[in-house]
Parts: C-alpha cells; sequence; structure tokens
C-alpha cells in the first residue's frame, strides 16, 4: 500500500473530523481537548480550519491514518516558537514508520518558521517519549497536573527539540549554553 504524507485541505475535513473523533474517544489522556469539546464543530468549521492552520495527514492508501498539527506563535517576542499538537495513529499504522514520516514533515515545515518545536507527552505513554526522544526532542520539564480527565490526573512531559546546529544566529544563550533538563 502506498503511503502519502502531505498538508491536510479543507477538502479531508470529513476525514480529519473522523480520526480525530477517533483519537479523543480513544486515548483520551494523550489530548487536551475532550470529545464533548468538539463536539459541536461542523465539518465546515473543520474545513475552515484546515484551511487556516498546519495539519498534516498520513494516507494509507485514500485512507486518511494519522494526523499532527503545527502552530507557530504570534507574538513578536515569541514566533521563533512553534507547537506540534493532536498527534495521532490509528492502530494499524503504529509500528510502521508511518509516524516517523508524519512527523519529519511536520518538523520540516516547523523548521522553515520556528526555531524551537514544542511538545507535550502524557507520563505515561512511555512509546511515545522513546519516539520523540529518537527524533531529537529532549525532556526540559514536567507539569504534574497536565490533565484532569474521569477525575484522575496525568503528568505531562514537556518536551522541545531544539535548533539545528548553526542556526542560532541572535541575541541571547548560545546554543552550547541552552540548558537541559533530562530527568
Amino acid at each position: 500500500m502506498t503511503i502519502e504524507i502531505r498538508r491536510l485541505h479543507a477538502a479531508d475535513a470529513r476525514e480529519y473530523q473522523a480520526l480525530r473523533r477517533e483519537s479523543l474517544e480513544q486515548e483520551p489522556a494523550n489530548f487536551e481537548a475532550a470529545v464533548e469539546d468538539e463536539a459541536a464543530m461542523t465539518t465546515e468549521a473543520w474545513a475552515a480550519k484546515l484551511a487556516d492552520v498546519q495539519f498534516f495527514g498520513a494516507f494509507s492508501g485514500q485512507r486518511l491514518v494519522g494526523i499532527a498539527r503545527f502552530h507557530a506563535e504570534t507574538g513578536a517576542k515569541v514566533s521563533h516558537r512553534g507547537h506540534v499538537t493532536g498527534v495521532y495513529l490509528r492502530p494499524e499504522a503504529r509500528g510502521t514508520d508511518i509516524a516517523t514520516r508524519l512527523m519529519e514533515a511536520v518538523i520540516t515545515a516547523a523548521r522553515r518558521q520556528v526555531r524551537f518545536v514544542y511538545l507535550l507527552v502524557n507520563a505515561s505513554n512511555q512509546r511515545a517519549l522513546r519516539f520523540y526522544t529518537r527524533l531529537g526532542f529532549v525532556v526540559f520539564g514536567h507539569d504534574p497536573g497536565g490533565l484532569l480527565v474521569d477525575g484522575v490526573l496525568h503528568q505531562d512531559i514537556l518536551m522541545v527539540l531544539l535548533p539545528e546546529a548553526g542556526t542560532h544566529d541572535g541575541p541571547g544563550m548560545p546554543e552550547a549554553e541552552v540548558p537541559l533538563k533530562s530527568d
């Protein structure tokens, strides 16, 4: 089966909406949004969002099997930072190279816009932590009360992909002195 990784467009809204709902239903502790938060969003609203924000999809044949979102911050002092959110793969796509290819596409797009790429991972999701570490993300903090799902607190691990070597060209802390916390 052919795998295609690409940015999603308004025409992909129905497929995205279905996979997004699946992600929130199947893995509620891995996403900030809840099913009820997005239940009222119409396909048209998702189409508008897909047209405005960078959503990426992995297709196996014609079927959407993986999704991820990237957004850059916009303030004058924070426009060097961006965030990856909403990463989800259908169970049959896990354990393949699809997740790596999807995230490589997101990272490539992010590197064109920002220096630092951030993401959050549920501390209990060891598979995701290992995956993001292999991609070069490093842990820089913990949020002990990241999510409250069905009365249970879930800790978030905060991760960042640092600038590539030689890309630091502004004032401030040189790359070699960027403090990393890896506990």
